[in-house]
């Protein structure tokens, strides 16, 4: 997933006729869920080199 600037979410946001606070609302809202889902990703792929290091140890414990 890529980052949305802040320019481009100010131009969804006054599309959407925000002004204001309410754009920059949207725009610190927009960049938390985005972070938020970059964290989710980051996990799932630590998780993924874990369990294939866990894979690779049972396979090199069944061969020893």
């Amino acid at each position: 997933m890529s980052s949305t600037s802040v320019q481009q979410l100010r131009e969804i946001a006054e599309s959407m006729g925000l002004k204001g606070p309410e754009l920059m609302n949207f725009v610190r809202d927009q960049h938390i869920l985005e972070r938020e889902e970059r964290e989710r990703e980051a996990k799932a792929r630590q998780g993924e080199g874990r369990r294939a290091a866990r894979e690779d140890e049972i396979i090199r414990n069944r061969k020893g």
